[in-house]
């Protein structure tokens, strides 16, 4: 009998890590060239409290479109997402709210849903931009 404890409490010992160990947390995102890649971004119109931005992309998917901003004179960061956008032949578009006055960065990522999988496509960054300052 004291063999069996002790060979249970080495066992323990050796895999109990092993089975304790849990799955990767569900905010991580696997990513796969399987999801189509947004391409060919562009930025439309600037106007001084929105930029509305287009890229090649596939109906059938759906997106994130992120962007932050640098507002030099009032010494801030902001970020936006859209959450709405459009696609219609291949042609995407969506239209974000901005600060005057501010460079912004942005990007798009696909999201795919192949046999029940939520797959990302690799974010794709946008030309940096400046968006102008409103006029009295």
């Amino acid at each position: 009998m004291k063999t069996f404890l002790l060979l249970s409490i080495q066992l323990h010992a050796l895999y109990g890590n092993v089975f304790s160990q849990q799955c990767p947390s569900s905010a991580l995102k696997i990513q796969s060239p399987l999801c189509d890649t947004p391409r060919n971004l562009r930025v439309n119109d600037i106007k001084c409290a929105t930029v509305k931005l287009s890229w090649k992309g596939n109906k059938e998917q759906k997106y994130i479109v992120e962007a932050t901003g640098a507002d030099n004179a009032a010494n801030t960061i902001f970020e936006v997402k859209a959450a709405e956008y459009s696609c219609d032949n291949g042609n995407c578009f969506a239209t974000i709210s901005v600060k005057e006055g501010a460079k912004l960065n942005w990007n798009v990522q696909a999201i795919c849903n192949i046999n029940g999988v939520t797959i990302y496509s690799p974010k794709v960054e946008g030309k940096e931009t400046f968006i102008p300052s409103c006029l009295p």
